[in-house]
């Protein structure tokens, strides 16, 4: 399997030792048991598929992303010794991602704090998560609501805020952490301004994937690859469509990204596209266009999977 450098993202034959791009080295790089992808030395999860990497290794890195000039190496910092299953890696702690409905925006959550404190900063209190500017921010409660998280599931718990926080539409009991699950609906305050989608950002949905296959690795390839052109032709089109307003074209077209994106597993994708399907409807430009970028950067995190997974 071809690598792919964790500095650069440069392809790499099978045999290389380090990147013939940025010299990163590769002598500690292993294999995820699970799904076989090429898992490098600071990594603890697997970032394809999450499944925690049996190592030898007896120290967690933060990593980020700067190369060290005497060493050609990804520099960071020492977070925690090995044991601790609340860490995980880079991939891993920001692919869990809150996306707000009104704007289109990702807000990642910060995996290192647990819980994850959610409502507005005072002079006292500043929560992980602050939504003091945001419009409407007189419906959020100080200290309203927290996300909290063991290595298998996320749940969110209403901390006896003023305006309660809704859970797919139900209001959830004060301090009674419930189960966050892929696509849940939370709103925060009983306003739609702070309605909020929970994300697990993995690129593809392997279970749903190998289904479709018959686990067929290289009829899983041909899909993905087909998927790939038919869905960056659509995007190219929906660009174009957007640009001009002409927003009667934006709901079919984002409806073929919807279905091709549930047929290979690509759930991100299939929940941004059924988003735009919406804003198309209520013609807004602007959110649009931040839905077609994260769309487009979807499909970048979908083009490292196949290559890092099957070394395209």
């Amino acid at each position: 399997m071809a690598i792919i450098c964790p500095a650069c993202l440069h392809l790499n034959q099978p045999e290389s030792l380090s990147c013939v791009k940025c010299s990163q080295s590769f002598a500690n790089r292993v294999t995820c048991a699970a799904c076989s992808a090429t898992v490098f030395a600071f990594s603890r999860y697997c970032y394809q598929c999450g499944a925690m990497v049996q190592t030898e290794r007896t120290l967690i890195y933060e990593i980020t992303g700067e190369l060290d000039p005497s060493t050609n190496m990804l520099t960071g910092d020492i977070l925690e010794q090995e044991g601790d299953e609340s860490l995980a890696t880079t991939f891993h702690r920001h692919g869990v991602r809150l996306l707000h409905r009104p704007t289109s925006v990702f807000y990642d959550l910060p995996l290192l704090s647990s819980p994850i404190s959610i409502g507005k900063r005072s002079d006292s209190f500043v929560p992980d998560l602050d939504f003091r500017d945001l419009p409407e921010a007189e419906f959020i409660s100080r200290n309203h609501a927290q996300i909290s998280f063991s290595p298998q599931k996320f749940y969110i718990e209403d901390l006896g805020s003023k305006n309660g926080t809704l859970l797919n539409g139900v209001p959830l009991p004060p301090e009674q952490p419930q189960t966050l699950t892929f696509g849940d609906h939370i709103c925060f305050g009983g306003s739609e301004a702070f309605e909020f989608i929970f994300i697990k950002d993995q690129p593809i949905n392997l279970e749903h994937l190998r289904m479709i296959s018959g686990n067929d690795r290289a009829f899983e390839l041909e899909l993905l690859t087909s998927y790939k052109d038919s869905v960056t032709t659509l995007l190219n089109d929906l660009h174009q469509v957007i640009e001009t307003r002409a927003f009667g074209e934006v709901k079919p077209l984002a409806s073929q990204v919807a279905i091709a994106s549930y047929n290979v597993g690509a759930d991100v994708m299939n929940l941004l596209a059924k988003q735009m399907e919406d804003q198309a409807l209520q013609q807004a430009t602007q959110v649009c266009e931040k839905t077609l970028n994260s769309l487009r950067e979807g499909m970048m995190q979908i083009d490292l999977f196949m290559k890092v997974f099957y070394g395209t």
